[in-house]
């Protein structure tokens, strides 16, 4: 009995730490460059000046210091270089979006300075889920995950206009996200335990 007791410990406690599949992430957003710079480990970088002429309708967009910008709009791509409110920089299609990827190995802290043409709003999606609602002007996130794409969606018949993109090091703690196999793997061992304590339990007295 003190075995199986043992096992259904030890079997409820893989259940109740198993950690899940991904880690959420710890998010600070910043609509001043001054706060958003506040909570890096070092000096930002700026991406570099986008293009502020030119058209690049095309799956493959514009790269610009290793960071791709697209623009899906209507199931194509509309991206172009231009002029608004005094700033050079990439405009989507109305309705569209700008979808920017990173480097490869992902950024924890980006700055983004976009608007939304007319009265538009814009949302901001993350490669790792989280959704926000970001002003016009201004919008930093330090994150405790990398995140390797962004994209930003206009409301209405407005247009994505995205005139600059900056980068740094988040000061906040980083994830270590546990895969999914690996979670499955210790809830499966737990079950597994729990069923073979059980058979021992209810069947020990049926032996012949």
């Amino acid at each position: 009995m003190a075995r199986i007791a043992k096992s259904l410990v030890l079997a409820w406690v893989l259940w109740l730490g198993a950690p899940a599949g991904t880690a959420v992430a710890t998010t600070i957003t910043s609509t001043t460059i001054a706060s958003w710079e506040s909570n890096l480990t070092s000096s930002p970088t700026d991406v570099g000046a986008l293009p502020s002429s030119g058209t690049y309708n095309t799956s493959t967009g514009v790269t610009v210091n290793n960071f791709n910008f697209t623009g899906p709009w209507s199931g194509s791509y509309k991206l172009s270089g231009t002029t608004y409110n005094g700033n050079g920089g990439l405009i989507g299609g109305g309705g569209g979006s700008i979808n920017v990827n990173t480097p490869t190995s992902g950024e924890n802290a980006i700055l983004i300075l976009a608007d939304a043409t007319g009265s538009g709003s814009l949302t901001l999606t993350l490669s790792d889920g989280e959704t926000f609602s970001e002003p016009n002007g201004v919008f930093g996130l330090v994150l405790s995950d990398d995140i390797t794409w962004f994209k930003l969606t206009s409301s209405g018949t407005s247009q994505v206009f995205i005139y600059d993109v900056s980068y740094g090091s988040s000061d906040l703690p980083q994830e270590s996200p546990t895969s999914e196999a690996a979670t499955f793997g210790l809830m499966g061992g737990g079950l597994l335990m729990l069923f073979g304590a059980r058979r021992k339990l209810w069947g020990g007295g049926r032996h012949k």
